[in-house]
């Protein structure tokens, strides 16, 4: 089991991962992690991060499926749609899955 910082980085759980920031926001790293404070203080730098990458897939998420319910469903509008989806995924380096596209 992960730590809940880390567990909401890793599932993009937003909210867990926003209640764990919370508890670090505005916080000094304090001595008491001695030489691991570095780490500490990186760990909560990339969740930040992290975060924001998460709220921009959920974004993309909820317009695709916003145009999705709006647009004629053709399967060329879905796949399109899926590609975005999955280009979002993969410039937030939240996959490894080949996205090339196989079209003619």
């Amino acid at each position: 089991e992960l730590p809940p910082l880390q567990a909401g980085m890793e599932l993009g759980d937003l909210a867990c991962l926003e209640m764990e920031l919370e508890k670090w926001r505005g916080q000094v790293i304090s001595e008491r992690f001695g030489d691991c404070k570095g780490v500490v203080e990186a760990v909560v730098n990339m969740a930040k991060e992290r975060l924001v990458t998460w709220r921009a897939v959920d974004h993309t998420w909820k317009e695709v499926i916003r145009e999705v319910e709006r647009i004629p469903s053709t399967l060329a509008s879905l796949t399109n749609q899926c590609q975005r989806l999955f280009r979002a995924l993969k410039e937030a380096q939240l996959t490894k899955m080949d996205l090339r596209r196989s079209d003619p």
